[in-house]
């Protein structure tokens, strides 16, 4: 079963987090700071950049494959990078945890040419924890984006 949690939900949840009612109360948070703070923004910044090993560095399965990043440095796809991704604005809407992976659905604004809404689908690199929860073992993994999926673009 998926659970969809709103951003700005996890955003409340982590600021009225009292350290007094244990450790299980900032799940949320450290869940968003793994995925939006240390994941994606890395990730989106990688690509506004043209830094293609970076952008490697998160992905991964099926992302890797239909990415076909160049094996070797490739100046003239870094600088199509850089131009497509340089003005885009990444908006992260909503984050779904779900029993093995993390959906996310991002809004990619695209100024005068209009936006994308995406999905990206994270699993973390080590996995699950003993207790086969993602939220339980966010703190110390590495997320990666498997799969990539595109809703209609929509333009302005």
């Amino acid at each position: 079963m998926i659970q969809r949690v709103p951003v700005f939900l996890i955003l409340l949840v982590a600021s009225l987090h009292n350290p007094a009612m244990g450790e299980d109360q900032s799940v949320n948070s450290v869940l968003f700071d793994e995925i939006e703070i240390k994941t994606l923004r890395p990730f989106f910044n990688a690509l506004k950049s043209g830094n293609v090993r970076q952008v490697e560095r998160y992905i991964t399965g099926k992302k890797l494959k239909e990415a076909q990043l160049p094996k070797h440095e490739d100046k003239e796809y870094e600088k199509l990078l850089r131009e497509y991704y340089k003005d885009a604005i990444f908006s992260v809407e909503l984050i779904s945890v779900s029993e093995d992976q993390v959906i996310v659905d991002v809004i990619i604004e695209f100024p005068g040419r209009g936006r994308k809404v995406t999905q990206f689908y994270l699993q973390q690199q080590d996995q699950k924890s003993e207790k086969g929860s993602l939220e339980q073992s966010a703190a110390g993994s590495r997320w990666r984006i498997t799969e990539q999926r595109h809703e209609q673009a929509k333009t302005r």
